[in-house]
């Protein structure tokens, strides 16, 4: 019943913590009542899957310039605030923290007390290798889900942003990438974060 009416709230009014915290304790200390450790593991499912579309649609939302009540994570303001001195961020590589600080602090949500270096070392041992030439992409759209595409003989391939690497520098260059996929807000070709170059 907590699990019907969670998944039933509004993004901003999504509290899951306590429901993952049941399903855990159940999944941990119920593991010889097999139908019940199931029950609970299809639960949590449910939950994370219900929780990660509400996060994305969120996230185009807010991409697209719609209100949207805005969450307040307080206990992770010290992350916030030493995120702002990373002084080696371009100013188009600064637009895209606010972003990935939502995708962490959802990823956190299922991965509690995790720093952010672990959400990045998730992301690389699950990345794609995609290979290409940088090139700019700079339409004036708000919802646009990259500063650069990839491009294979001639042809675009992604969409590209990353506050870890400065792609400018790779403009016009063939290169491999590691990647982790991110959302494309309904753009005609997938889009990447870009975790490493090679």
């Amino acid at each position: 019943l907590e699990l019907r009416e969670e998944i039933k709230l509004p993004f901003h009014k999504m509290k899951p913590e306590k429901l993952i915290s049941q399903f855990e304790m159940i999944i941990q200390e119920h593991s010889d009542v097999e139908n019940f450790a199931e029950q609970a593991k299809d639960g949590l499912s449910i939950l994370h899957d219900n929780y990660t579309k509400k996060k994305i649609a969120y996230l185009e939302k807010k991409a697209d310039g719609t209100q949207v009540q805005e969450i307040v994570f307080p206990k992770y303001s010290d992350h916030l605030a030493a995120k702002n001195t990373n002084s080696k961020l371009s100013p188009k590589m600064r637009l895209w923290e606010e972003v990935e600080e939502e995708l962490y602090l959802s990823w956190l949500t299922f991965n509690t007390n995790k720093k952010i270096k672990d959400f990045y070392e998730e992301q690389k041992v699950n990345a794609n290798h995609i290979a290409g030439t940088v090139e700019s992409y700079d339409p004036m759209f708000k919802n646009k889900p990259g500063d650069f595409m990839l491009r294979s003989d001639g042809n675009p391939v992604c969409y590209l942003y990353s506050t870890h690497i400065n792609l400018k520098e790779h403009i016009g260059k063939k290169v491999k990438l590691l990647v982790s996929p991110r959302p494309n807000n309904n753009f005609a070709f997938p889009a990447y974060y870009v975790i490493g170059v090679e």
